[in-house]
């Protein structure tokens, strides 16, 4: 059975998110913010007449199910503060164990990982956005996997080191990627190059991956071990050392891959 109502220890953009996606589900009637600044009240506000903001001091021990959706760092400290709480309290970290609520005593815990990027202005189709949950036991499992399914049509029960492991492959694919794109529009910008002519090459990578694998689609000069064209590009780099030495060690890492 779904809870009438839950809080969310948090005001980022996970947690903006979070409450949005649960404000549309009928049977959710309330959604507490808990935060200690409450910076983003009026923003968190604007989203349903069913959320709330609150100090994390009026935390509330009959709630149904919480969500930490803080940093990692943060975690620990905010799972101490309310150890005495017996309902389901979960953690939306990629990488933080669930042993963390285990050591302190809680009875019903887990964890609520959605695999996507949020930001606060740019809107998300949480129906596509898979989202991995575990807790300390197969009921409990069914009950956050069935919450999961609320929000998502692709949910799956995985381990805290399977978590983890797809947290590592998330960072590389988009933390990693998006660095790329901002170092590209950067060193264009500085050549006075509009980023923008590499949109159509950007949506074809992505595509290209959705029939093929990556090994596969990979082209480029360090994937034929053109050493010329290499070395002009990190060549014309040097006054990038940065830019330069990643260039360098992603091409070598491509070239390795393939020969």
């Amino acid at each position: 059975m779904l809870p009438e109502k839950l809080q969310i220890i948090g005001e980022g953009n996970v947690a903006y998110h979070l409450a949005k996606g649960f404000s549309l589900i009928s049977e959710i009637q309330q959604i507490n913010i808990l935060s200690r600044h409450r910076r983003n009240k009026d923003l968190f506000l604007s989203i349903s007449d069913k959320v709330n903001c609150h100090d994390l001091e009026e935390f509330d021990l009959e709630t149904p199910v919480t969500f930490i959706v803080v940093s990692d760092d943060a975690i620990p400290e905010i799972a101490e503060y309310f150890r005495n709480y017996h309902y389901f309290i979960l953690h939306t970290s990629g990488s933080t164990g669930t042993a963390i609520f285990k050591d302190l005593g809680y009875r019903n815990f887990g964890s609520f990982y959605p695999l996507q990027t949020f930001s606060l202005n740019k809107e998300v189709n949480w129906k596509e956005i898979p989202i991995f949950v575990n807790s300390n036991n197969d009921s409990n499992d069914q009950f956050i996997k069935e919450l999961a399914l609320q929000l998502s049509d692709i949910t799956q029960v995985v381990s805290d080191d399977q978590r983890l492991n797809i947290h590592i492959g998330a960072v590389i694919v988009n933390n990693f990627v998006n660095h790329l794109f901002s170092l590209s529009e950067s060193w264009l910008k500085k050549n006075d190059l509009d980023f923008n002519i590499m949109m159509p090459l950007i949506r074809e990578t992505i595509n290209k991956i959705e029939s093929i694998s990556p090994a596969t689609a990979q082209t480029g000069p360090a994937m034929r071990d053109d050493k010329k064209i290499i070395q002009r590009h990190i060549d014309a780099l040097s006054a990038n050392p940065n830019l330069q030495n990643i260039y360098s060690m992603i091409s070598k890492s491509i070239t390795e891959q393939y020969f």
